[in-house]
């Protein structure tokens, strides 16, 4: 098996495009849990919130409404596996057609990067990286009034802010960027050497 990124000849697939594409997703959510872990290493060294714009995405996309906190965690899991799974599957057809190697994984790591944002942008949730002055509300009255009466504390006071802003001057620091990147970066290596391995 090999990782060479550039090869002299195209080698011939030894499995379908299917399975290579269920192979890649299988390893796909195995690397989402990698990156994960990768976080909330990094979160209990900078303090940084967990951020529910994937959970937030996921409502906008198919039209549902979290009326719990439960709810919107379950959300947050479901988009961060569901596109950890869809990307890996993607990663499995590169490696299918010979697509593999260092280079690739910098491809693939710019590609789950490229899906988060343009969901998250496509459906207002996110901010673009360039427009960090930005600022749009987030029409969520009943919800937050409901959930004040309920408890007596607003969604930040119970510890679930949005890592991202959400409902107030939405923007993307730098410094999340670029952290962001890197837990990018590493799903995407750990998916990519695993899916060569598998694949070839």
């Amino acid at each position: 098996m090999s990782r060479r990124t550039t090869l002299t000849s195209q080698p011939v697939p030894r499995l379908s495009m299917g399975t290579a594409f269920l192979y890649g997703a299988g390893i796909g959510l195995v690397g989402a849990a990698v990156m994960t872990l990768s976080q909330k290493l990094e979160q209990t060294m900078t303090s940084r919130p967990t951020s529910f714009v994937p959970g937030r995405t996921l409502e906008r996309v198919f039209g549902l409404r979290a009326r719990t906190d439960n709810e919107l965690v379950t959300l947050n899991w479901a988009m961060h596996y569901g596109l950890g799974a869809l990307a890996g599957g993607v990663r499995g057809v590169m490696s299918l057609w010979g697509i593999r190697g260092p280079v690739a994984d910098f491809m693939f790591a710019g590609l789950r990067l490229a899906t988060d944002q343009t969901l998250e942008n496509a459906t207002g949730v996110g901010a673009l990286p360039w427009l960090r002055g930005r600022k749009e509300k987030v029409e969520e009255e009943e919800e937050e009034e409901e959930e004040e009466k309920r408890t007596g504390e607003t969604r930040g006071q119970r510890g679930l802010t949005d890592g991202m802003g959400w409902g107030m001057n939405r923007t993307w620091p730098v410094n999340e960027q670029i952290i962001d990147l890197i837990h990018k970066n590493i799903y995407a290596f750990f998916t990519g050497y695993f899916v060569d391995r598998l694949v070839q």
